[in-house]
């Protein structure tokens, strides 16, 4: 069954099995999304059920032209990285005296910007990812690229490509495991 016709049965008739049938199909590819996200293993088990959560609230305003996998991994992103923002920004505090000297209230006030070590780490990581996906076949590094990059549906990349969506989701699956072979350090098979 298709996930617009399992979300049809989930949004019009309540259905909690089609609720439980998308769950089924995308909770460990969304738990291993957030994994790269918090770096933290219950953090990303959390963060997924809270991804879930916020989606099954907002299924109503789910567009079937759009693909779920992609409003659904959108969800998931903005939620680690809601999840990190909270996480490692600093706090100031402010005190405001009183008419009493004696007393002295404190407010948290959060710093937005993102320290200078951070920010080095964000970016190497972002060129190490770079490097590694330039360095790929080419129906790899396009599969990736419009995946992740420019955040295209499998459909959408099929359409754009000219290829079925089985060979683009066997693309995107043979570059992750390249990309995770280079990244643990294993050699690609």
């Amino acid at each position: 069954m298709s996930d617009i016709e399992i979300i049809r049965r989930a949004v019009e008739l309540n259905e909690q099995a089609a609720f439980t049938e998308l769950m089924n199909r995308y909770r460990e590819p969304v738990r291993l999304f957030l994994i790269r996200f918090v770096q933290n293993l219950d953090d990303a088990e959390d963060l997924t059920n809270l991804s879930f959560e916020k989606a099954f609230r907002n299924l109503p305003n789910f567009k079937p032209e759009k693909a779920f996998t992609t409003w659904l991994f959108t969800i998931a992103k903005h939620t680690a990285f809601d999840f990190n923002k909270r996480r490692t920004l600093p706090t100031q505090s402010m005190q405001l005296h009183s008419s009493d000297p004696n007393k002295v209230r404190e407010f948290p006030i959060l710093d937005q910007e993102p320290n200078p070590e951070q920010n080095l780490i964000l970016n190497q990581k972002h060129a190490e990812i770079r490097a590694l996906v330039s360095d790929l076949k080419p129906d790899f590094k396009l599969a990736i690229e419009l995946f992740y990059f420019e955040e295209l549906s499998i459909e959408e990349i099929a359409e754009k490509t000219n290829k079925p969506a089985g060979t683009v989701k066997a693309n995107l699956s043979r570059a992750r495991q390249v990309i995770h072979q280079k990244l643990s350090g294993k050699r690609p098979q």
